[in-house]
C-alpha cells in the first residue's frame, strides 16, 4: 500500500480487503483492462506465506471490494471513475481459491455510480451498493444468475428514514444468513445505521423489527 496517496490504485480507499481465519485477501492495483491489470495477495496460513496473482484484461483503479462465499469460491467487484458522476464497475469471480479470475456481467448498462458496498451469498447471488443520489437511495443491484443480469432491489424502509440520505454498504453473509448496513447521513452528518437481515442467501430482506422490507424471487 502506498498510505501517501501518490500512487493511484495503491491507497487505502483504493485497495480491497478480506479476512478470514481459513484465508486471507488483498486485491490493488490500477487496471486500465490493458497493460495494466488488478493484483490478488491471498495467504491461507494467517499471513505466513502469500501468493501474488494478476487478473489479466482487468479494469478498475480505484474502489475495490474482495470476498469469499467458501474456501474455494470468491468475486472481486471493482470500480472507475468514467466522468463527472459516473462509475464504471468490474465483476469478478473465481472458483479455485483465487488461482484464476473470470469477469462476470455488470449492470454498467444502466447504473454507473460510485460503489459503496459489493457482496456475494453464492456464485449466482450478489449485490451492489452505490451512493445516494438525487431519490437519497438506498440504491443496490443484485443479480441471481451470477452476472447474467441485474435489477435494482427494491427497499421499502419506514417513511421516518424519508428525510435522510440513505448509503447501502457491503453486505456480509454466513452461509445463507445476511446483514445488509445502511448508513443514514444528514445535511452531510453520520447520523447512524440501519441494518437489515435475511436468513436466505439474500432473496428477502427485513428490518430489526422483522417486517419484510425487500423480497426478490430466485430463477
Amino acid at each position: 500500500m502506498d498510505t501517501t496517496g501518490s500512487v493511484q490504485g495503491m491507497g487505502r480507499a483504493d485497495t480491497g480487503f478480506y479476512i478470514a481465519e481459513e484465508k486471507t485477501a488483498i486485491v490493488y492495483g490500477f487496471a486500465n483492462g490493458q497493460s495494466s491489470q488488478l493484483h490478488v495477495l491471498i495467504s491461507e496460513d494467517m499471513g505466513k506465506t502469500w501468493t501474488d496473482t494478476p487478473i489479466p484484461g482487468s479494469a478498475g483503479y480505484d474502489t475495490k471490494f474482495i470476498g469469499f462465499t467458501n474456501k474455494a469460491e470468491g468475486w472481486i467487484v471493482s470500480g472507475g471513475s468514467a466522468g463527472a458522476g459516473r462509475s464504471l464497475n468490474h465483476v469478478y469471480q473465481t472458483s479455485d481459491g483465487g488461482k484464476t479470475w473470470r469477469e462476470l456481467g455488470n449492470p454498467n448498462d444502466q447504473y454507473t455510480e460510485q460503489l459503496t458496498g459489493a457482496g456475494f451469498s453464492s456464485g449466482d447471488i450478489g449485490f451492489l451498493g452505490y451512493r445516494y443520489y438525487a431519490d437519497k437511495g438506498p440504491t443496490v443491484y443484485w443479480t441471481q444468475d451470477g452476472g447474467k443480469s441485474w435489477e435494482k432491489l427494491v427497499i421499502s424502509l419506514s417513511d421516518s428514514w424519508d428525510a435522510y440520505q440513505k448509503t447501502p454498504l457491503s453486505p456480509v453473509f454466513n452461509g445463507k444468513d445476511g446483514r445488509l448496513p445502511i448508513l443514514l447521513s444528514l445535511d452531510g452528518e453520520v447520523a447512524g445505521t440501519v441494518y437489515l437481515t435475511s436468513k436466505d442467501y439474500g432473496l428477502t430482506w427485513n428490518d430489526e423489527e422483522g417486517r419484510i422490507l425487500s423480497e426478490g424471487h430466485y430463477r
